[in-house]
């Protein structure tokens, strides 16, 4: 087409970007601790954490990604079905375009990509069930004897990306959102965008409930 259809951004200075943000309205950030178990009483939610450390609010949301053992714990099951992606920077030259490739040899059942982001630089990637670094290897090699990329002896990164959402993604005083409540968009596994219109939802639900007090 001959209009913008979809923007590539640099992931890391966007997440940056929304966490200083977030900071800027108050937030506090507690690095350097994982959360054990979260307790709903009936007047708050205690958050207990490694290092023997405790912390109580209002209310809490549960945003700790693909296949969280949270919701599980809170009585609100688990991500039924899942994908997983793997991808890897590699170096690029003349590749000034999106390429997607449906090839049901490359990514069986989904697809593959490899994507300009900057100068010299691509990402180039895959979805699928099983096997995932063994098949972008396979792909990594054909697009370096293509001559689109310089090496395929690249790093790989990999995760799950869920398929569908949780069946209830609320209890009492919690909220579950993005990749824990399975909030993307199933057929590309996109996961930004969901994640941040969610996001909007629960903090619009959350002010009434506070506001409420209810």
């Amino acid at each position: 087409r001959n209009d913008t259809q979809a923007y590539i951004i640099d992931r890391t200075t966007f997440d940056c970007t929304l966490a200083e943000t977030a900071k800027g309205e108050g937030v506090n950030y507690f690095t350097g601790v994982r959360v054990k178990d979260v307790s709903v009483l009936d007047d708050r939610v205690r958050v207990d954490t490694t290092g023997g450390k405790t912390y109580e609010a209002s209310a809490a949301v549960i945003a700790s990604g693909f296949y969280s053992r949270l919701p599980r714990q809170l009585g609100l099951g688990k991500v039924g079905d899942f994908m997983v992606g793997a991808q890897a920077e590699v170096d690029v030259d003349g590749v000034d375009e999106v390429e997607i490739y449906f090839d049901q040899d490359i990514a069986p059942g989904f697809f593959a990509w490899l994507v300009p982001t900057a100068s010299g630089k691509a990402l180039a990637g895959l979805f699928c069930r099983r096997n995932p670094i063994g098949l972008l290897r396979q792909l990594l090699k054909s697009l370096d004897e293509q001559g689109k990329i310089g090496s395929p002896d690249v790093d790989i990164t990999s995760g799950g990306i869920p398929l569908r959402p949780l069946r209830r993604s609320y209890c009492d005083r919690v909220l579950v959102v993005g990749d824990a409540a399975g909030q993307v968009k199933p057929t590309t596994g996109g996961g930004v965008y969901y994640g941040l219109l969610c996001a909007g939802i629960a903090a619009d639900t959350l002010h009434r409930a506070i506001v409420s007090d209810d």
